[in-house]
């Protein structure tokens, strides 16, 4: 990253995936940042602390593109967060359905810096995938899986009702109480009495 503005001093970059910002300070106006994803959140700081988004000129230059690498890190065992991050964004984007579709989106759910929001809709992924090809039984561990407080009030809707449907009452239950019924149709309901 090239900033030619002298009044900042650093350089923050944060994804919408992770909760965590990375600062790396400006050296003669260049910084080596990291970035893993299409849209991330570039702001300068300045020597007093305040923070510039858009308002401040800057040009990036790729080192190398993780397009080259990403696959092949992935084959030999990789568990980067910024690898498998990238390679679920493709998934998610493309509609990019490979072999190791399931295995990546299980691993992004374990990445500890992801916000909770990502992390249900890493799950939700999951969940329609084995929904939509009727395999039960990754659907029940995805069911397992899942926490209700990563989702939102629609999603949390529907994983209250796959959890009806594929006889996990009691989790579906504890949904219910925390976060009752709305949402979620009487008939799926019924099949609770």
């Amino acid at each position: 990253l090239v900033c030619e503005n002298l009044n900042m001093q650093g350089v923050i970059v944060s994804h919408k995936e992770i909760k965590e910002e990375v600062y790396t300070p400006l050296v003669d106006g260049k910084a080596i940042i990291s970035i893993f994803i299409e849209q991330p959140c570039i702001i300068f700081v300045d020597h007093s602390g305040g923070r510039y988004g858009k308002t401040v000129p800057y040009t990036l230059h790729k080192l190398n593109g993780l397009e080259r690498y990403e696959k092949i890190c992935y084959e030999f065992g990789s568990q980067n967060p910024m690898i498998l991050l990238n390679l679920f964004e493709k998934i998610e984007q493309y509609q990019k359905l490979e072999k190791d579709t399931e295995k990546i989106c299980r691993e992004v759910a374990k990445i500890d810096s992801l916000t909770s929001g990502y992390r249900g809709n890493v799950w939700m992924k999951l969940l329609e995938r084995y929904y939509e090809t009727m395999d039960s039984n990754g659907l029940k561990e995805v069911l397992d899986s899942i926490h209700f407080s990563d989702l939102s009030r629609e999603d949390r809707a529907k994983v209250i009702e796959i959890c009806i449907i594929y006889d996990r009452e009691n989790k579906a239950l504890t949904g219910l109480k925390e976060y009752g019924l709305n949402g979620i149709r009487t008939n799926r309901l019924i099949r609770l009495v």
